[in-house]
């Protein structure tokens, strides 16, 4: 099994046009938007479909308010 090269917080940084930066939360907060990468592909879903996309094993991260450090990082504990 190869082992990846570390990844530099460098291989983060991206172009971002000043109007796409949200400056206030969307209302409901359920309906912001969200990207799931799968198998390749990129899909833009929203928050409210998060349950019905998470398996067993699966990670997720999550930000606090204000922050750019991840608040948590679990393991998705869904259930069939």
């Amino acid at each position: 099994m190869a082992i990846a090269p570390p990844m530099l917080t460098a291989d983060f940084d991206f172009h971002l046009p000043e109007d796409l930066i949200a400056l206030r939360p969307v209302s409901p907060r359920d309906s912001a938007r969200l990207m799931v990468v799968r198998d390749g592909r990129i899909e833009d879903r929203i928050v409210r479909d998060l349950a019905d996309l998470l398996q067993p094993g699966d990670a997720s991260s999550s930000t606090t308010p204000g922050s750019s450090r991840p608040a948590s990082t679990a393991c998705a504990t869904a259930t069939a």
